[in-house]
């Protein structure tokens, strides 16, 4: 007799813990999202570059069209390249313009182009050695309609 009543309570506890695990199962099921990315939400890439600097925007919670995800940044001496990253329509295929002006906007140093993929854009700011030691310069970034965003770059030397 005493042997029926010790597999009930072992039946209870399996049923107990068997019911706890399918209850949080349940439960937090609806926290997985199992949809498949979407071929918008593709990040961007450099083709030369094949390492992990890559972003990806997959809401489209910005108000601006344009947007650089830093707003300020300081680079050393020797530091030749920078790569800028912005946030731009994840539905466009825009090419941007973007200069490196003073901070007063008077003369430009440096200039290029890029593009919106994926909803980001990425400048590649290359020949940083003409920037002059401890001052302060601005990165302007526009489109064809008008819309831009700017950020201030500063070029720190050492002594």
């Amino acid at each position: 007799m005493a042997n029926v009543s010790k597999n009930k309570f072992n039946f209870r506890k399996f049923m107990g813990v068997s019911t706890s695990i399918l209850t949080m199962t349940l439960i937090l099921t609806q926290f997985q999202n199992c949809a498949p990315a979407s071929m918008d939400n593709t990040p961007i890439s450099d083709s030369s570059n094949s390492s992990s600097d890559q972003m990806r925007v997959v809401d489209d919670w910005q108000q601006n069209k344009l947007l650089f995800v830093q707003p300020q940044m300081v680079v050393d001496d020797g530091e030749e390249d920078i790569l800028l990253y912005g946030i731009c329509d994840r539905k466009s295929n825009d090419t941007y313009e973007w200069v490196v002006t003073d901070h007063n906007d008077e003369k430009v140093h440096l200039s290029g182009t890029s593009f919106c993929e994926g909803g980001g854009f990425k400048l590649v700011v290359n020949n940083l050695r003409s920037l002059n030691c401890d001052q302060e310069f601005t990165v302007l970034v526009t489109d064809d309609e008008g819309s831009q965003d700017s950020m201030t770059l500063t070029k720190h030397c050492r002594l």
